[in-house]
Parts: structure tokens; C-alpha cells; sequence
């Protein structure tokens, strides 16, 4: 809190900061705008959005260590310890996203499912201790599924039942995070009551 008692005329010394703040929006907002003006100019058809969108893939991947991808070696899935709930069913599931080294999660499925649908993925956030298994977690996970759709939550590194790496600030963290979701995608678009067309992701955090 800011302490008035120093300040001889606080009536101006407000007036001062709102004019400060005021100019100080305007200069971000006159920034948005040029950065969007340079966007539309560089980028004016779908092409040329595809290849923006592709540097910024392979500019991530740098950043992750991960480019150029490493080999997709065999997922050789353990899923396990199925339960029914009212609309949906819940597995235990392991992948191993390279060789020896395990991403830990849980499978929600629609329990009435005819044909192919959607599947989701969905990370669960910096939400410490309970990670995955926080009810507003599984709240979101079990409806999606009683909405048709296949979801896998499943832990960051480091978090509940993923202790391969000690902790989650480990510097590999965000290699071995990121290389987990690719894979979590490659699982889902394997699964025959999966449509490989329409996988998306939500989550929180």
C-alpha cells in the first residue's frame, strides 16, 4: 500500500499516476496494433500462415531439444484396473515414450460408444499435491467423456506416480514433457474407437 503521509498534495500525486497508467496503456495498445499490422502485412494468405506456423514448431522443438524429433519407438501401453462410473469408464494407463522411461495417466471413456469420436488430452496443471487426481481434474475428465469423448489425463514429470525424474524443475522437465504429449497424441490416434482427425487438448494452469 502506498503510504500518503509523505506525499503533500496526494490529490495531484493520483492524478499524476492515473495519467502515468492512461499513457501507459495507450503505448501498449499502439503496440498491439503495429505488431498486427506487421503480422497482416508479412502474412496475408493461408501459405503464408502455414509456413509461419511451421517456424514457430521447429523454433519450439529447438528450444525443447527435440528437433529434430527423436525416433517413435513402440508405446507398448500397460492399461489396467478398469471401474464404470454413470456414463463413462476410468483405466490405469503407462506408456512408455522411449525406452525406459514411462508416462503414467488415466483413460476416460464414453461407456456407450458406436463409432469413432473424439479424443482430448488434458495435462492437469501446476496444482500441487494432487496434480491429475484434484476433483475439479477429474470433474472436467469424466464429463468430456460422458460427452463422447476419449480423454488421458496424465501426470508431468515429476508429479504423483511419473518419479523417473525427482522433481518437475528438473532441466529436462520440458523436453520430457513435451516429448510425453506427442506420444499421448500417437497413443490416442492408435485406438480404434478413436477418430485420429479430431484430437484436441485442454487442461488447466
Amino acid at each position: 500500500m502506498i503510504d500518503f503521509s509523505a506525499v503533500r498534495r496526494p490529490g495531484l500525486f493520483l492524478t499524476a499516476c492515473v495519467m502515468f497508467g492512461a499513457a501507459r496503456a495507450a503505448a501498449d495498445v499502439a503496440s498491439v496494433r503495429e505488431q498486427i499490422a506487421q503480422s497482416s502485412a508479412l502474412y496475408r494468405t493461408p501459405d503464408d500462415w502455414n509456413r509461419r506456423r511451421a517456424e514457430l514448431r521447429e523454433g519450439f522443438l529447438q528450444a525443447a531439444g527435440l528437433w529434430p524429433l527423436p525416433a517413435r519407438t513402440p508405446l507398448n501401453p500397460i492399461v489396467h484396473s478398469r471401474r464404470e462410473y454413470d456414463g463413462y469408464s476410468v483405466e490405469n494407463v503407462a506408456l512408455e515414450t522411449f525406452p525406459g522411461f514411462w508416462c503414467t495417466g488415466n483413460l476416460y471413456r464414453p461407456l456407450s460408444q458406436k463409432e469413432p469420436g473424439p479424443a482430448i488430452l488434458c495435462p492437469h496443471g501446476h496444482f500441487k499435491p494432487q496434480g491429475r487426481f484434484r476433483e475439479e481434474h477429474q470433474i472436467r475428465c469424466a464429463q468430456l467423456a460422458r460427452m463422447g469423448a476419449t480423454v488421458f489425463s496424465y501426470a508431468m514429470v515429476g508429479w504423483q506416480d511419473s518419479r523417473q525424474v525427482e522433481e518437475h524443475k528438473d532441466p529436462l522437465s520440458l523436453s520430457l514433457q513435451t516429448w510425453n504429449s506427442i506420444r499421448v497424441a500417437d497413443f490416442l490416434a492408435s485406438l480404434p474407437y478413436v477418430d485420429p482427425r479430431r484430437i484436441g487438448a485442454t487442461g488447466a494452469s
